[in-house]
């Protein structure tokens, strides 16, 4: 999959869908229920290293069980990233943003003072993989799908009109830079 997002990473920004044969071929769901498998592992390892428990049907799913219920999984693609990516390619960064990986901050809920619930991410670029544990749910996965949504998260105008004035701005002012530095000077 990260193989994937990097070679089509300058034009999976525009894809409102993924179809998971164009990833894994004829064995999309297996491959697409193993991509689901790895992140169930991420999420059940964070839950043991804070000592919190593993929702039985995780461990389950990762020990061959065909679905995973109370976890739902998700594919997003984030907007901010997607600018970011397309302007650092412009600017002469030829990976652009694919080797930003990372870790957003989990969350974990409490339901009647019960643990009940745990929020999990992780990003190449802007793709983003969401897996959610909600107890006592029983919410269909990625790969019970040949073709799944890949909603743009944040995607309202307001936010996007303040990102690309900040980043404009940023660029501007980084240009007025260059351009003292080369004994030229601003206007402004």
């Amino acid at each position: 999959m990260e193989q994937f997002i990097v070679s089509h990473a300058d034009e999976m920004g525009r894809w409102p869908r993924l179809a998971w044969a164009d990833v894994y071929g004829a064995e999309w769901q297996t491959g697409a229920a193993n991509l689901g498998r790895y992140f169930a592992k991420q999420v059940g390892c964070m839950l043991a290293t804070q000592r919190l428990p593993i929702p039985n049907d995780l461990i389950n799913f990762l020990n061959g069980a065909p679905r995973c219920p109370s976890v739902t999984f998700v594919v997003h693609r984030n907007w901010r990233a997607i600018d970011a990516h397309r302007m650092l390619r412009t600017d002469g960064f030829g990976e652009g943003i694919t080797t930003f990986v990372g870790l957003p901050q989990s969350n974990a809920y409490q339901r009647d003072g019960k643990f009940s619930g745990v929020d999990y991410g992780y990003h190449i670029g802007y793709i983003w993989f969401r897996a959610n544990w909600s107890k006592d749910t029983d919410r269909a996965a990625w790969w019970e799908y040949p073709v799944i949504k890949m909603p743009l998260e944040s995607g309202d105008l307001v936010s996007k009109i303040e990102w690309r004035t900040l980043w404009a701005r940023t660029r501007l002012q980084d240009l007025a830079s260059r351009l003292t530095k080369s004994g030229r000077r601003s206007t402004r």
